[in-house]
């Protein structure tokens, strides 16, 4: 293309004459300076009128995550201790986290929506500079404009990410308050369970010896009750309730090998050897095979 000011030649991609300067603005299909300016500061406009990250917004947006790992948690905790309320709390959570998830894929919750429209307008504001480059680079004003955009873009997408970093930080402190508190409720949960547990075997020992008189032919219940003592780890207990009421008397044999395997499992030969050299069970032919358990 020939200038038709200066007669010289003019770059091919270029709209400005490098030698006088001439802007040809003949081509209706090809945006003028002054529209491509104006896209650029409507695109500038947009970027600034998008709400910036925050907390509320992540909020939302992790509650995603949040919600089902604290339905685990409560879930576990209702297993454990079978409480009605962390059943009721399982339920409101698991229905929170639906809903979370369903508003996460609707796109109402979190700042992903914000940061994607930022996204696009970034790449359409480098799109309209490098036209702008392209056709009217030799331009001062052209250039400047493009300077001061491309500044305010810069701020603002720092800005952005500044707000997603110091969220970041809020979420990670919360994240660990939340697991030292989940890490508290947990060993609470256990404990409870454990009173709850030795409670139990505590009730039915009392009840048991309230009940006066001793079947000797109810193996069963004797032999259940042992269970639970050795269960809660009361050795003493269980010794002394054997003792008390199954050594001498039927079935005192199945009682006994319930104590001797428990010291065994928890690697107390010791006492597993001297709890059988203390017992004087109803058959010798019992004892006996009582203590060649202790050599298998």
């Amino acid at each position: 293309m020939i200038c038709p000011q200066c007669k010289e030649e003019m770059p091919l991609l270029s709209r400005i004459c490098p030698v006088c300067g001439y802007v040809a603005d003949e081509d209706e299909n090809r945006p003028s300076a002054t529209e491509l300016a104006d896209t650029l500061e409507e695109i500038l406009l947009a970027a600034r009128s998008l709400p910036a990250p925050s907390f509320s917004r992540s909020m939302g947006q992790l509650s995603v995550v949040m919600l089902p790992l604290l339905t685990l948690f409560l879930l576990l905790a209702a297993l454990i201790s079978e409480a009605g309320i962390f059943w009721i709390a399982t339920i409101l959570f698991a229905l929170g986290s639906i809903a979370a998830i369903i508003l996460k894929i609707c796109g109402r919750i979190g700042n992903g929506r914000a940061d994607r429209e930022f996204a696009e307008l970034k790449n359409n504001f480098e799109f309209t500079a490098r036209i702008a480059r392209r056709d009217f680079g030799k331009s001062r004003e052209v250039n400047n404009l493009l300077t001061e955009i491309t500044e305010r873009i810069r701020e603002i997408e720092q800005e952005r990410r500044s707000a997603s970093r110091r969220n970041l930080m809020i979420w990670m402190a919360i994240l660990l308050v939340g697991a030292i508190l989940a890490g508290m409720g947990v060993r609470s949960v256990d404990k409870a369970v454990a009173v709850q547990e030795e409670t139990g075997w505590q009730k039915e020992l009392e009840a048991f010896r309230a009940a006066g008189v001793v079947d000797d032919y109810d193996i069963e219940t004797r032999s259940a009750l042992l269970a639970k003592i050795l269960a809660a780890g009361e050795t003493t207990a269980a010794e002394e309730f054997f003792r008390s009421y199954c050594m001498g008397r039927p079935g005192d044999y199945d009682c006994a090998v319930q104590i001797v395997d428990r010291y065994l499992q928890t690697g107390d030969r010791e006492a597993a050897e001297r709890f059988v050299g203390s017992c004087d069970l109803r058959y010798n032919s019992d004892r006996n095979k009582l203590k060649k358990r202790l050599t298998n």
